[in-house]
Formats: structure tokens, C-alpha cells, sequence
């Protein structure tokens, strides 16, 4: 950020076709640590890009060799391949996910599609879908993401807070507890990976579970 010229605003993303899918590369394939990269990517002052997939934690898909259609990667030793983060969309629980009729054949495996669908996600509240959506609307308010000067208000081996245009990201990214003191003041819950956290207040000390991360506003 520091280094911008005047007037350049910074694109955020985790994910794309040739490096693969931020759940699995970065999170080790845990919701919570997804929920976590998700909540603070979403917050940092600029532009969020989010690579298809990405909304529903969806993982990097195994793609055996004799199915890769990717030549630069297809035969390259100890190399998982670039197919596995452009396998299909899976909108539902259905066969072939939903993304085309049953007796199709995808180009790419569709992976493991039981609960990580569009569909299966929209109907529950607690979903990372869900809680995407709740990140985009704190987007378009202007409660976040606006460009804004970012200052550190914690950082340590598991924890770390910054503060971007009045409001407070506070992020546990480790897979054990952390409490930690927020100072004077009282904040406000706006968004959290703790479904139902929303709206409740806090001041003083803050706990968090594993890899737990919110949005305050003072």
C-alpha cells in the first residue's frame, strides 16, 4: 500500500486458474481458516477479485493425469496441475453438480459437490455462501473496502487487527484461541465468521476461537 503512486488503488485476490484455489493452498481445506482469509480479504481498503469458487470455499479438485487437459502441467513430476482449480461450477447436490445434464461428460471432474453447491449453501444461513454475501453488502454500504489509510492495531503469531476507514478487522489465524485486549471503547460486531455474532457489542478484552475473525465498528 505504501508503495502505490498517488492516486493507484490495490486489487486483492487469493485465487485464480494457474495458481489454484485459496482454501486449499492457503487453509489446508478448513472452513474456518477460509472464513478467516475471506472476512479479512474482504476488508482490506481497494479492489477484491474473487476467482469462481471462491464464495463457496470451494477446493482444489484431484484431477488424475489421464483426465488433465493442461499441457503445461499434464506430465510434470510431483506437479498437481492446473485443472484442479477449473474444474466445473457445482450449483447443486445433483449429478454432474448441476453445472450440465446427467448423461453429459464435464471437460473436468466435477469433485466432491455434497454440501459445497450454490444451491446447498444458499438455503443455510451458517454457509460460507452466505457469509459472502453478508462481506459484499458491508462492500457496497462503504463500510469497507473504500480506499482508506490502514493502520496496525495488532499483530503476533496468531493475531492480527488493522483498522481502515474507522472500522476494526480482528483476525485469530491460528488453530488455537487468542484473547486479546482491544483497549478503550466499545465496538460494534458488523460481520463475523461466528454465524449470529452480528450486532453484538464487545469492548475491553476480545476472545477468539480458532481461526474466528470479525469486522467492529467503534
Amino acid at each position: 500500500l505504501a508503495a502505490l503512486p498517488p492516486g493507484a488503488a490495490p486489487v486483492w485476490t487469493a485465487s485464480n486458474h494457474d495458481v489454484g484455489r485459496f482454501p486449499t493452498r492457503w487453509c489446508g481445506n478448513d472452513e474456518r481458516a477460509v472464513r478467516a482469509a475471506l472476512v479479512v480479504l474482504s476488508t482490506l481498503p481497494g479492489t477484491l477479485v474473487l476467482y469462481y469458487g471462491d464464495e463457496l470455499g470451494m477446493l482444489d479438485v484431484y484431477v488424475p493425469i489421464e483426465e488433465r487437459l493442461d499441457d503445461m502441467t499434464r506430465y510434470r513430476p510431483g506437479n498437481p496441475g492446473r485443472d484442479r482449480c477449473r474444474t466445473p461450477m457445482p450449483w447443486s447436490a445433483g449429478p454432474n453438480a448441476g453445472f450440465t445434464t446427467p448423461s453429459a461428460h464435464p471437460w473436468l471432474p466435477v469433485g466432491e459437490h455434497a454440501t459445497a453447491n450454490v444451491q446447498s449453501e444458499q438455503a443455510d444461513p451458517a454457509s460460507v455462501l452466505n457469509l459472502c454475501r453478508e462481506l459484499a453488502l458491508l462492500r457496497r454500504s462503504g463500510h469497507v473496502g473504500q480506499l482508506a489509510p490502514m493502520e496496525r492495531v495488532l499483530l503476533d503469531d496468531q493475531v492480527w487487527g488493522f483498522r481502515a476507514g474507522g472500522v476494526t478487522t480482528v483476525a485469530n489465524l491460528s488453530s488455537e484461541p487468542a484473547t486479546r485486549d482491544l483497549g478503550s471503547g466499545a465496538f460494534t460486531v458488523l460481520a463475523s465468521t461466528q454465524p449470529g455474532a452480528q450486532g453484538n457489542k464487545i469492548s475491553g478484552e476480545l476472545t477468539l476461537a480458532p481461526w474466528e475473525a470479525m469486522v467492529l465498528a467503534s
